[in-house]
């Protein structure tokens, strides 16, 4: 029998699962349509019934540049998630935020954590693919991971 947290943390999945396949765009947030790194982790959560969408709650994610600010970043990190202390291991849901091997000190990037196919994976939307994907989380993907973050209640 699943528990409360294993139902919302299903759900997160396949809430971020439904985005597959939805272009890259800068700021948006419409399935099928447009969406960015930041716009998926608020989607999964918001359609997986994990955060709350009242008004102008998520003003500390808007507004951003197309270059994100790690600082800036981090402050939305931290209004709407927990963080998962250093050297525990992450959870299909959480939330991992990346940095590129090309700015090793400036993380940039979010991903959903998840399972598929006997394995760990990843779901994000990807300027550098330009839509959302999932594939293993391998080779050098656990190395670009500066930090993990759960959402909140789980």
């Amino acid at each position: 029998m699943w528990d409360r947290e294993e139902l919302f943390r299903s759900a997160i999945i396949a809430k971020a699962r439904d985005w597959l396949g939805t272009p890259w765009k800068h700021q948006h947030r419409l399935k099928g349509v447009g969406v960015d790194c930041v716009g998926l982790i608020i989607a999964a959560g918001v359609e997986a019934n994990v955060l709350k969408e009242p008004g102008d709650a998520f003003h500390p994610w808007r507004g951003y540049s197309r270059t994100p600010n790690p600082n800036r970043m981090r402050a939305g990190l931290e209004h709407f998630l927990q963080a998962i202390p250093e050297g525990a291991q992450p959870r299909p849901g959480d939330v991992a935020w990346i940095a590129w091997p090309e700015a090793p000190d400036m993380p940039m990037h979010l991903a959903i954590y998840a399972w598929r196919q006997g394995g760990p994976s990843l779901i994000h939307s990807s300027e550098r693919v330009d839509r959302v994907v999932e594939h293993g989380f391998t080779g050098e993907w656990p190395s670009l991971v500066n930090s993990w973050w759960r959402y909140p209640g789980l």
